[in-house]
């Protein structure tokens, strides 16, 4: 029988879901640009059995992969784990081999040796019209902290960085602005979508997971790029 501890890496924000899964036709708030056709994918640590030390942290969890399908106004979702050697071995034996974070000496004698890679790691990164990467360009947008700003929740990230706005930024003018997600939420990394392939640089959508601390759910936003900052979430 599964029983996760009781500690901060494995309760709240991080309990683990542990679940794969198929939505057809997500419920939507306004409008999904119809242009839109192809996938967004998140990436996230899930653990697939209860660590075999309670002291553990949550980037040791089994990489979990959302995908999110965008099709003619519409979007779908599916959720699956990683199939990793690590997770097809602990799969097979029904509970966790791999024992602490980095730390391959703490693996069970079974999967000594074995590849314990998790595939379950994104980064924080500045975004640009990736149309113009390694050319001279115009426009950025970036994740950005701001403590002076109500916050409700225990805690911001895992990393225990607080990203609670979207920022814009013109590199011509030095022109910058924001997009607060408000006081329960923070804001997983952007992509930008051009409106069509030969659109002016910067015009497109800007799509990013927008993660509900406090009622522990995320929700997919869309936005107009050029417009980050014009208004924010209450």
């Amino acid at each position: 029988m599964a029983n996760f501890p009781a500690t901060l890496a494995f309760s709240g924000i991080l309990k683990p879901l542990r679940f794969e899964a198929d939505i057809v036709d997500l419920e939507v708030e306004g409008e999904v640009p119809s242009q839109l056709n192809g996938s967004f994918h998140r990436v996230h640590p899930d653990q697939q059995f209860p660590p075999m030390f309670d002291n553990d942290q949550f980037f040791n969890g089994d990489g979990m992969i959302s995908l999110f399908r965008f099709r003619n106004g519409k979007v779908d979702f599916k959720q699956r784990f990683a199939q990793t050697d690590k997770f097809k071995l602990e799969r097979q034996a029904g509970k966790a081999l791999f024992g602490a974070y980095r730390n391959p000496l703490t693996d069970t004698p079974e999967v000594k040796g074995s590849i314990r890679g998790t595939a379950n790691i994104i980064g924080e990164f500045p975004r640009m019209d990736d149309r113009y990467a390694t050319q001279k360009h115009t426009y950025g947008w970036l994740l950005v902290t701001d403590r002076s700003m109500p916050f409700n929740g225990p805690s911001g990230r895992a990393s225990g960085l607080l990203l609670n706005k979207l920022g814009f930024i013109d590199f011509s003018t030095g022109k910058q602005s924001e997009w607060y997600c408000g006081p329960d939420s923070a804001i997983q990394e952007p992509c930008f979508v051009p409106r069509t392939p030969t659109a002016p640089e910067g015009d497109g959508y800007l799509i990013a997971l927008v993660d509900d601390i406090v009622r522990n759910y995320s929700e997919l936003l869309i936005v107009e790029a050029m417009a980050t900052g014009r208004t924010s979430a209450n």
